[in-house]
């Protein structure tokens, strides 16, 4: 498995993705990490190509090195923009939770 950051987003599929060794401070791995893991789930399965415009992220729990279940919601989605949810999960209990808007570019003077 490899541990650089492109290759470890590129490994996100469908089930959700696997946290390396050594992305971790004490037993947490780096919030950055489960962050970025959830904003490219989210671009894979709701974000229909609109780029990311806002972001909240909550830590519920320290994230492992190991396999980490991701599930998105699409919450509301207009002509321009939308909001979605990424949930992570080991086992069964949630580690992160982000809630996300995407938009279009709009023309502005």
């Amino acid at each position: 498995m490899s541990t650089r950051l492109h290759d470890i987003l590129a490994s996100v599929g469908s089930a959700g993705a696997d946290i390396p060794a050594g992305w971790a401070q004490g037993r947490a791995t780096f919030g950055g990490l489960v962050a970025a893991l959830m904003q490219t789930y989210l671009e894979q399965t709701v974000a229909a190509g609109r780029p990311l415009r806002s972001a909240a992220i909550s830590f519920v729990g320290p994230a492992a090195s190991g396999p980490i279940s991701l599930r998105s919601e699409l919450i509301r989605s207009g002509k321009s923009a939308l909001q979605a949810e990424c949930r992570a999960l080991q086992g069964d209990q949630v580690v992160a939770l982000l809630l996300a808007g995407f938009g279009q570019a709009r023309e502005s003077r």
